[in-house]
């Protein structure tokens, strides 16, 4: 459609109205510099804010939302609030809402997968890794255009009772299901800055906490106290102890999961994976997933929106490197267990940032390892198999072309060694920098980002990896 510039809004009376309404409530912030655009984009008015200062945009955007749906004609049906720095960067989606003149559907769920959050620098340690106790759901409105006009869906549905109760419930799911929306990401230069944590001899521990709207989410990064260079390694951490089929919170203070790399003159970073479900452990993993409620099945959403943790990788690595001086961005590496190494595997293939990759344990194949649950939350989340294949190991293997180094024994729940050794004799076929540990019976077994008994063989590996 046909955007109209509105900040000359000519005729319009609402446009002008509207104008005047924004440039009141901006010059009401005490915040100098800020500068704001209109743009009418068919049904769309959207406002871009431009400020190289820092805004608590999301409520500021909720406001205006509230003052402009009582002002605009009934043709504007959403607003989408942006922010940029200058006129010559990209500007990033805060929040996008329907006007309550708008008599068009959305998906509340797959809303919140869209709506770039902002920080909240504010947020203390004590709550920063919590997630929402309660999650209320409320019905928002989604824009497909005459696509889903309720005057579409009643000729369908009419149409569809020729071919009985199948074909109403086929064309509905079609109109629900037919826009799968990515989720959006965060610009690092919105992101708080870091928070030193606990520090000794031997390692400094940083923490940065931020909102991502229905919950907290975070990074701990752990750096050597006296680095050899000015410019480290780092190593980029996904939780584990989980399947692949849903996120994970960190846990604070895990730092002795790392220590041997950090002695060895490494950084890592460990960060949050989205779609983490509150109170999941191994016993009632079974029941929530072969039946998710409202709540679950939101999760499920999220881990699925962001690859699998894919972009919760590289969210991570895009703040070390914009934010954190002390990490090389040449030599970057990903590392996890089990269902983090799973992650691991898929960041290394997806971002040519990453040097390597670290995995113990890894879940290689998760179509084959998660059947019936696959089978169950494609109930409720659309097009699921397809995204549990798009990051699955097993079945991009040809894809992953990094130097890896992975370690299985025959202890792990998590992935079979049968399944390892197909995954790894498929991925050589076009990676021959594949390195490859076996032990049986590991002394002292423990899920961590790595068993005891690979700790001296992944470091050795490392070191081999800077010396290429």
């Amino acid at each position: 459609s046909a955007s109209t510039s509105v900040n000359d809004p000519q005729d319009r009376q609402d446009l002008v109205e509207i104008h005047h309404c924004v440039k009141e409530i901006l010059a009401n912030l005490n915040v100098e510099g800020v500068e704001f655009f209109l743009d009418l984009d068919g049904e769309t008015l959207k406002l871009t804010l431009q400020t190289k200062k820092f805004l608590e945009a999301q409520d500021l955007a909720v406001d205006l939302g509230k003052k402009i749906e009582q002002i605009a004609a009934a043709d504007i049906h959403r607003l989408a609030v942006y922010k940029r720095k200058t006129a010559e960067t990209n500007a990033f989606l805060i929040k996008e809402m329907a006007l309550s003149n708008s008599d068009i559907p959305i998906d509340e769920a797959e809303e919140s997968e869209i709506s770039t959050l902002i920080a909240n620098p504010n947020q203390s340690r004590n709550t920063s890794f919590k997630d929402a106790s309660e999650f209320e759901f409320k019905p928002k409105l989604r824009t497909y255009g005459l696509l889903t006009s309720y005057l579409l869906r009643l000729v369908s549905a009419i149409f569809a009772l020729g071919v009985g109760i199948g074909g109403v419930y086929g064309i509905s799911r079609f109109f629900d299901n037919m826009e799968q929306k990515p989720i959006t990401y965060l610009d690092v230069n919105q992101l708080p800055g870091m928070k030193t944590g606990m520090n000794d001899a031997e390692v400094i521990e940083y923490q940065v906490v931020f909102n991502r709207g229905t919950h907290m989410s975070g990074f701990f990064i752990y750096i050597p106290t006296h680095p050899a260079k000015s410019k480290i390694p780092c190593i980029f951490v996904a939780p584990s102890g989980t399947t692949p089929l849903y996120g994970q919170k960190l846990e604070p203070m895990r730092r002795e999961e790392y220590i041997e790399y950090i002695k060895a003159g490494y950084a890592v970073m460990a960060y949050d994976v989205d779609g983490a479900i509150q109170d999941m452990s191994k016993a009632n993993e079974e029941p929530l997933l072969r039946d998710p409620d409202k709540i679950v099945t939101y999760r499920l959403k999220e881990h699925k929106a962001s690859d699998g943790g894919v972009l919760n990788t590289k969210l991570a690595i895009d703040y070390a490197i914009a934010r954190i001086p002390q990490i090389d961005p040449n030599a970057i590496y990903t590392g996890g267990t089990g269902s983090g190494g799973t992650i691991a595997l898929m960041a290394a293939a997806a971002d040519n940032r990453v040097k390597g990759a670290i995995v113990f344990n890894p879940v290689t194949d998760i179509p084959k390892k998660f059947p019936r649950l696959i089978e169950n939350i494609s109930k409720v989340v659309t097009r699921y198999p397809e995204a549990i294949e798009r990051f699955s190991p097993y079945q991009n293997a040809l894809k992953i072309n990094k130097p890896l180094f992975i370690f299985q024994d025959d202890i792990s729940t998590m992935n079979s060694a049968e399944d390892t050794n197909s995954f790894i004799e498929l991925v050589s076929k076009s990676n021959s920098a594949v390195t490859f540990f076996h032990t049986p019976v590991p002394p002292d077994f423990r899920y961590t980002i790595q068993p005891p008994a690979g700790n001296k063989q992944s470091i050795e590996w490392l070191n081999s990896q800077q010396k290429n």
